[in-house]
């Protein structure tokens, strides 16, 4: 099989044949290259200007006889990154603006002086294995960026390819350059690729041109070869290289307007953009492209929002904050992160994918009994499991935090098992903390901690510290706008596990943004102590809810039955009744470990009666 030409002779003899071969015929369009390889046997990338091979009809429709699956097809040998047909489309023509990385791909730094690769070109004749296996970076920048720009797949003017190409194309950029970092960077480089790239690669017009065109020699073809290059290089840096389903609904307007308006002005202003030290620049450069990235995945048609999502989770976040100069800013300024231009950012990275990934459906979880527990060595599953499962009870949460403090006593239970007691009794178990000041911290702690130990849910505790009115009756909107950031950390984070909100029994005499947790899916626990305060009796907690906008079947009272109260020790059996007036549909009692052991038989009965599954 012949060597092939170097890339620029080619296109100059195939501009040379063009141009003194016969007009086409009338209605047939100008020529486009093939992606098969030449009658003569020549290798794959020659250049082949057949009437009728353009593709840029409304439909996409190919000609009958269109064919792209030869056997001789051979991969190109390290062609400039930006090599391509003259005058053909390149993926982010037509904009005016050029993308940050629109235009000539800049080569590697040794590209044009080395010599080629031991195992470059055609297969040994005797069959064996190349000298070495190529690096993740190799694989990426001398095979799957050449061959995917030599694909006809690339090129194909037909709905929003080109657009995907050239977000492809940009995600291969950044996967380079991560890998390049002083310190490369796998893990996101492998998050990178496994999405966005190979999904948008795989949902384009022009990969599934080529992949129906070639049904047994789709791997020999430049599409196929690029495809097999991402897939290698992911699974090199540890992980899966297949695409993933992406949900359809989300606030795609609203995430473009924070990312356009908040994130990237803020970013751009901040003294951690301007820094110079260690490899801040090249950080920063990366987050900067990684938003160009998922805004023009966001413009896809239809927009793609779980990808894009992807991209601002990782790489763009872990990148950003593994910055020298974002971690002297936020170290800087603890009580006043939020308000610093970078922390802006970053607040809006979180707001921004909550935007994208839609609020989970309700967990049936809420609709069980539960019970809330301070103390995991008072309510042992030795002592306790047995009655929750005899009683109806499906789940108990342990306190796992304060703020950013972890309960040590808890922590000893949880690594002795004490979780794994009440699972084998069919008991779920999850965590609650309470809220404190710093939202984002305390949001990526908590799930933290989920991750840790493997809770099935979780229960934020937002009192005070959420309230526009603080204690002392002054105004706080800082205080107001924590839920919003706590939701947006913790979400960004978790976006589908099974999360609550408890906090004050009434919703419409606590001025904290409720309706932040609502739309994002967090089941409302309204402290229903009525044994502290008459105002909190269950149905009218139940009442104000609904008022408050949150559907009945998403509101699950928690019944104070510590045995005592401020105003009186209000009974299970008064609370029952109340809970039949209420119609709600499960609930959940504080405290577990202090709740008079008569109770229990009153409340398994309740359960029996429908008030729990």
């Amino acid at each position: 099989m012949r060597k092939a030409l170097p890339l620029f002779v080619r296109q100059i003899v195939a501009s040379i044949a063009f141009a003194c071969s016969p007009a086409p015929l009338p209605g047939e369009p100008a020529g486009f290259e093939d992606e098969s390889a030449a009658p003569d046997g020549g290798a794959a990338g020659d250049d082949r200007f057949d009437a009728g091979d353009l593709i840029t009809d409304a439909s996409g429709a190919l000609p009958p006889d269109y064919v792209d699956d030869d056997p001789d097809e051979t991969p190109i040998e390290h062609p400039p990154e930006d090599a391509g047909v003259p005058g053909s489309p390149r993926p982010d023509a037509g904009t005016g603006q050029p993308a940050r990385d629109a235009g000539t791909v800049r080569p590697p730094p040794d590209a044009g002086t080395r010599p080629p690769r031991p195992d470059a070109g055609t297969p040994r004749p005797d069959g064996g294995t190349p000298p070495h296996p190529r690096s993740p970076l190799e694989l990426i920048r001398e095979v799957a960026i050449p061959q995917l720009e030599a694909s006809v797949g690339y090129r194909l003017v037909q709905g929003d390819n080109l657009a995907r190409m050239a977000a492809v194309r940009s995600g291969l950029q950044r996967a380079v350059e991560l890998l390049t970092l002083p310190a490369p960077d796998g893990p996101h480089t492998a998050d990178l690729l496994h999405t966005p790239v190979l999904p948008v690669l795989e949902s384009s017009a022009g990969y599934q041109r080529t992949l129906a065109q070639n049904p047994n020699r789709f791997g020999a073809t430049h599409m196929g070869m690029a495809r097999k290059a991402i897939a290698d290089a992911r699974a090199a840096l540890g992980g899966s290289s297949a695409g993933v389903a992406a949900p359809t609904s989300a606030n795609v307007r609203g995430a473009l307007g924070i990312l356009r308006n908040k994130v990237i002005p803020n970013l751009e202003g901040s003294s951690t953009w301007r820094a110079t030290d260690g490899d801040n620049p090249q950080r920063m450069a990366i987050v900067r492209a990684c938003l160009d990235l998922a805004i023009a995945i966001l413009s896809f048609s239809p927009p793609d929002a779980s990808r894009a999502a992807d991209v601002l989770k990782s790489p763009t976040i872990p990148v950003l904050e593994a910055s020298a100069a974002y971690q002297r800013v936020r170290a800087a300024n603890p009580n006043a992160w939020a308000s610093t231009k970078i922390g802006m950012a970053r607040t809006g990275l979180d707001e921004a994918i909550a935007k994208l990934l839609p609020a989970p459906p309700p967990s049936t979880v809420w609709q069980k009994a539960g019970v809330l527990v301070w103390h995991a060595g008072a309510f042992p599953p030795g002592a306790f499991a047995q009655t929750l499962r005899q009683n109806g009870f499906g789940w108990v949460s342990l306190q796992a935090h304060d703020g950013l403090s972890t309960m040590s006593e808890n922590d000893t239970n949880l690594a002795s098992g004490w979780a794994q007691g009440y699972r084998a009794a069919g008991i779920a178990v999850g965590a609650w903390g309470v809220a404190r000041t710093q939202p984002e911290p305390e949001a990526a702690f908590a799930a933290d901690l989920v991750r840790q130990h493997g809770f099935d849910f979780y229960i934020v505790d937002a009192e005070a510290e959420y309230k526009y009115t603080a204690p002392d009756g002054s105004w706080s909107g800082e205080a107001y706008g924590r839920s919003q950031r706590f939701v947006a950390a913790f979400r960004a984070r978790l976006p589908n596990l099974p999360a609550a909100i408890s906090s004050y029994g009434r919703t419409d005499l606590a001025d904290i943004d409720w309706g932040v947790f609502r739309d994002a899916g967090f089941a409302w626990l309204p402290q229903a102590y009525w044994n502290e305060f008459e105002i909190y009796q269950p149905s009218l907690c139940a009442r104000a809810a609904v008022g408050n906008g949150w559907p009945l079947s998403r509101v699950h009272p928690t019944l104070g039955l510590w045995g005592g109260g401020q105003r009186r020790y209000v009974t299970a059996d008064e609370y029952v009744a109340d809970l039949h007036a209420a119609g709600t549909l499960g609930f959940s009692v504080y405290l577990g470990e202090a709740m008079p052991s008569g109770e229990w038989p009153v409340l398994g009965r309740a359960v029996a009666a429908g008030l729990a599954r």
